[in-house]
Parts: C-alpha cells; structure tokens; sequence
C-alpha cells in the first residue's frame, strides 16, 4: 500500500472544498430565486383567457336561436337548464 497515512478522498488542495461552497450557494440562489417567482406568480394569479372559453358561454344563452338549432346546444340542453334553474336572482 502506497501512502496509507491518507484516506482515498483525501487531499492538501481546498479546492474540492471550495468547488461544494460554490455549488451549494449557487443550489441555494436558484432555489431561492424559484420560490420568489413562484411566490409573485401565486400573488399575481390571473385567469388565461381561454380560447373555448366563450364558444361554451355561447351555447348557455337561450336567446340566440340560431345556436338552439345547433348540436353542442342540443347536447348542453341539460346543462342550460340545471344553470337557469339554480342561479341566484
């Protein structure tokens, strides 16, 4: 056995030392940095506008005879009506 006063890992340079320092703070940083934006981003919740959206919003309003004629309103039928029937006045 050569040099058996050292462990495998073990070694006079800090530069290993230094490299896990470095890494750990930049670990640190990111994480930090995630949870900020995650933080403004629960702060700032905003809805998308989704493109289905009003084509639904469309198919629940009677009014429009043209779209009572039409298949997905045939198929909301149900729903227009459970909606007309429990929403508060």
């Amino acid at each position: 056995m050569s040099n058996a006063s050292h462990q495998v890992f073990q070694t006079d340079k800090p530069t290993r030392w230094q490299r896990f320092k470095w890494g750990s703070r930049f670990i640190a940083a990111m994480l930090f940095l995630l949870l900020a934006i995650l933080c403004i981003a629960y702060v700032l919740h905003q809805d998308p506008a989704l493109p289905l959206k009003e084509r639904f919003k469309k198919v629940l309003v009677e009014e429009k005879p043209l779209l009572q004629e039409n298949k997905i309103a045939k198929e909301y039928k149900g729903m227009r009506q459970f909606i007309s029937e429990t929403k508060p006045h």
